[in-house]
């Protein structure tokens, strides 16, 4: 749809219109959005069993049993905006990440969390909140 609205711009020149700057627009902004986009939603993370399967980007696809699991990095962010969680899972040889806005990644979580030994799961939490921030320097200027 996209493709077809920024050809219809292209191909939709009037007298006066520089055709070139039309062309470097849409090649060098509208198409590589496109790719992007279409990369981002090839993304996709399947479970069967204790097999995970990862297809990241244009058929780059790898599986793995959840024994091969090295290490899982979790790292929470709190900001104003809300909680945010972002899960790097390691093997060997290939890594992939699970993040907060992904669909369905509460399950993914959860999996993890009963699946993969509590020894291989190290925790971060980092807190962005203003408010906690201004209240801690708060307490630091009152012990002055």
């Amino acid at each position: 749809m996209v493709l077809m609205i920024g050809l219809l711009v292209v191909f939709s020149l009037t007298e006066g219109t520089n055709p070139a700057m039309y062309i470097v627009v849409f090649i060098l902004i509208i198409l590589p959005c496109i790719l992007a986009m279409c990369w981002v939603k090839r993304y996709k993370i399947t479970v069967e069993g204790r097999r995970i399967t990862v297809r990241k980007g244009f058929g780059f696809k790898f599986s793995l049993d959840v024994s091969e699991i090295v290490r899982v990095q979790w790292k929470t962010s709190l900001t104003v905006m809300g909680r945010n969680e972002k899960i790097t899972v390691r093997t060997a040889s290939k890594k992939f990440t699970v993040e907060t806005l992904m669909i369905e990644s509460e399950t993914m979580m959860e999996y993890l969390k009963e699946n993969v030994a509590a020894h291989k799961i190290s925790t971060t939490v980092r807190n962005f909140n203003r408010q906690n921030k201004e209240a801690g320097r708060e307490q630091d200027h009152g012990e002055e």
